[in-house]
């Protein structure tokens, strides 16, 4: 071990674990650091042949730990102890005399110490930073170490004649480490020079440590390829710590920051590091990011690179992905021609079947799913709200089964699960519109269409082909071009499909957004801009209010497992890359040893492979019961009554109802500025805000919140409850809805028929 106090510019910390899952067999990296940020002693590892990895853990201020091997104490005898005292005054003159003079007055003074000192020192509740193995491999060094005969100081070398040359006793065989600069990030071979080795009187050394050439990330590729948009798709490994977050460049000009903490278990299976499980990123890459200068030779020629950063400001460089685009895809006219006559052919069918019209209200709806999300439960309490009404009717047509379809068919609204319109050609989607539009013909008495989410925009269709109008609700904030990436596998959504959205958005009676960001994001493909319009929608405070007051708080936070003196963290919502559940563990890890009493629960994993990474990442987080991963939740009021703050660090998110329930039930949140929530949350007096995509401002957020006073806390909550509460009322939401579907719904006039096949519809 090097003294805390000494002068050394080096010493073999980190031990930073990675799993070969192949071998079974936990490995360890050995950095270096700079001078004076080495402080504390290492505690003194030891191996037998054959013996389990021993666990270290790091701390703070530098120091190892480990709950195996401790060294002995130290008893020096006078001789030993009285050279050591007087070493100072026949060091080479590299020194003042002055100062050799002072530092014998304090070895003099300076008391025996052996190791065993720490013996009854605490570890950490974590699990370990690392493991030492003891059997060797393939780019792996043995270490070596020594007791000091009169401080008890650990040295550790991977030379063993070092330990002697220093005159430090009792070598030992730790074991072996993988040799990488896994703590500095520094690549290669580093020379060192150790000048208190030469003020010992033995001899200067300048060594050059070997360091592995592990790579740190990738730009893998684009997605599909040789076309935009496209998802860029990679992996990065901080050189300390976590990543933070990635900057794109694109032909060497700033494009954005990418999403972070994907999954990518092909990474974490290679390099065996638990981190690894969320090491994914990607970036989508839009029409909208290319320039004319870009064009080179009828050809777009393109140069993505990538900077990963980490929590503590470090960076390193992706090599670059060079991409080379054609012109841009254009609509196919026959495919335009062939789409148009199959839309006529619907057409002059229906006319003969379409039923009589029913009495009253009658709606046909049209939902992309009836899991448990957001879009769909607003769907839900706006349909309860409609059937209040006496002449409301409905029918709704679901592109996906879900939970949700009980509560809709208990509100006396059949459920017609038709599954995924096909958007592969012309052919396949308007055969699907055609089905859809002569099943609800035959229903008969439809007035007016509900479409709610992008997803569901063929439902738009449908109604032209009845020849109602349609109102159609918006929830993402996605670019357009974007969205089809992000919902779709590339090959699923062809150009054609493509044009049917983008035309439903023109097309549409009216089109719906809960947030005016989102409504601007949209607003090109509006014919008549006062068809759209943004209507914050509005959540169910009166059940809310009621189940306050019939639950007690404690009671819950009982039933859930947590203390009265935890300060829970509660992430709510369904587990997937855009809500960035693995970046706000690798932020909660950063404040978490400042705030021993904080707890986050994340509540949304579903099986699937995201949240298969996420529950790695955890596990290796060594934060125990501080950090709880669960499923799916129907009872999520119930998670909001035991929360003391709710968190959100989405990338993309409209208006979500998860945080106006929270700000109802009086709870801080801490969310990413994006799209509505900004406008939502005045940071600092109803919230607390920050970049998106940004672990280090997340962590920030988190660390103002869990920071500030009780009083704050409280003063924030019922500041936001106020606004929630007079800004979205149940009521008032749904009057402004009926208001518009009886404006749109107009008797519906007789089916005209479309333009012939032979008429440019591109013009259209």
């Amino acid at each position: 071990m090097i003294p805390a106090d000494s002068s050394c510019t080096w010493g073999l910390v980190g031990l930073v674990r990675t799993v070969d899952r192949a071998a079974g067999r936990h490995r360890y990296a050995v950095g270096r650091i700079g001078e004076g940020e080495l402080a504390g002693e290492l505690a003194s590892l030891r191996l037998a042949p054959g013996s389990l990895p021993v666990p270290v853990w790091i701390d703070a201020d530098g120091s190892l730990r480990t709950d195996s091997y401790r060294p002995p104490a130290v008893t020096a005898r006078a001789e030993v102890r009285a050279r050591w005292a007087l070493a100072p005054l026949g060091w080479p003159d590299v020194l003042p005399l002055g100062e050799r003079l002072r530092e014998v007055a304090v070895r003099g003074r300076r008391p025996a110490r052996g190791g065993g000192a720490q013996r009854d020192r605490d570890l950490p509740s974590r699990p370990p930073d690392g493991f030492l193995d003891a059997a060797s491999g393939p780019g792996m060094l043995p270490l070596y170490s020594g007791v000091h005969p009169v401080t008890g100081d650990q040295f550790v070398t991977t030379d063993l004649l070092e330990l002697s040359d220093l005159g430090y006793v009792d070598p030992v065989e730790l074991g072996h480490a993988v040799a990488a600069a896994y703590l500095t990030g520094r690549l290669g071979t580093d020379p060192l020079t150790i000048p208190w080795a030469s003020r010992l009187g033995r001899r200067a050394r300048r060594l050059v440590v070997p360091v592995a050439q592990r790579p740190l990330g990738s730009i893998d590729s684009a997605n599909p390829a040789g076309r935009l948009p496209a998802l860029i798709w990679g992996w990065a490994l901080a050189p300390v710590g976590r990543v933070a977050r990635i900057e794109i460049e694109l032909n060497g000009r700033p494009c954005g920051r990418a999403r972070i903490g994907t999954a990518r278990p092909d990474v974490a299976a290679v390099f065996g590091e638990p981190c690894a499980h969320t090491a994914g990123f990607e970036f989508t890459l839009l029409p909208s990011h290319i320039r004319d200068d870009d064009w080179a030779d009828g050809r777009l020629e393109l140069e993505v690179a990538a900077t990963a950063f980490g929590y503590r400001g470090e960076s390193h460089r992706l090599a670059p992905l060079r991409l080379s685009v054609p012109e841009p895809e254009r609509p196919d006219p026959i495919e335009e021609t062939w789409g148009v006559e199959l839309r006529a052919r619907t057409s002059r069918r229906l006319a003969a079947v379409v039923g009589p019209r029913a009495t009253g209200r009658s709606a046909l709806v049209f939902s992309h799913s009836l899991a448990l999300g957001g879009a769909q439960l607003y769907l839900v309490e706006l349909l309860a709200r409609l059937r209040a009404r006496s002449d409301f009717n409905a029918t709704l047509v679901a592109f996906g089964d879900g939970p949700l379809r009980k509560r809709i068919e208990d509100l006396g609204i059949p459920v017609h699960v038709s599954g995924e319109v096909a958007l592969t050609s012309a052919d396949v989607y308007e055969g699907r519109v055609a089905e859809l539009a002569s099943w609800a013909a035959a229903g008969g008495g439809f007035d007016v269409a509900i479409v709610n989410t992008l997803c569901a925009f063929p439902g738009v269709d449908v109604a032209a082909a009845l020849g109602i109008p349609a109102l159609f609700a918006i929830h993402e904030s996605y670019d357009l071009d974007e969205f089809w990436g992000q919902a779709y596998n590339p090959d699923f959504v062809s150009p054609y499909a493509r044009r049917r959205a983008s035309l439903a958005l023109r097309e549409a009676s009216a089109v719906v957004f809960e947030a005016e960001a989102t409504r601007r994001l949209y607003e090109a493909y509006a014919a008549d801009p006062a068809r759209h319009m943004t209507i914050p929608y509005a959540i169910e405070l009166a059940e809310l209010d009621a189940f306050r007051a019939l639950q007690e708080r404690d009671v819950i936070r009982r039933k859930l497992g947590f203390s009265p003196d935890d300060k829970v963290l509660l992430c709510l919502g369904t587990a997937e890359p855009r809500k960035a559940q693995s970046m706000l563990v690798d932020a909660f890890c950063e404040v978490a040893d400042g705030h021993p009493g904080a707890v986050l629960a994340i509540v949304g994993l579903r099986d699937d492979a995201y949240s298969d990474a996420l529950r790695e990442r955890a596990l290796a987080a060594g934060l125990g019961p501080r950090l709880r991963l669960e499923p799916l939740s129907t009872q999520p009021l119930a998670w909001h009554a035991a929360a003391d703050y709710l968190v959100c660090a989405s990338d993309v998110e409209s208006l979500p109802r998860v945080i106006l329930e929270a700000m109802a039930f009086e709870l801080p949140v801490i969310s990413t500025a994006v799209f509505g929530v900004a406008d939502l949350i005045d940071d600092g007096a109803t919230g607390y805000l920050c970049r998106p995509r940004d672990g280090a401002a997340l962590a920030i957020a988190l660390e103002r919140a869990l920071s500030a006073s009780a009083a704050e806390r409280q003063a924030i909550g019922r500041a936001a409850s106020r606004q929630v509460r007079s800004e979205h009322d149940p009521d008032a939401y749904a009057a402004r809805i009926e208001l518009l579907l009886d404006e749109i719904a107009q008797p519906a006039p007789a089916l005209v028929e479309p333009p012939p096949p032979g008429e440019d519809v591109l013009a259209a």
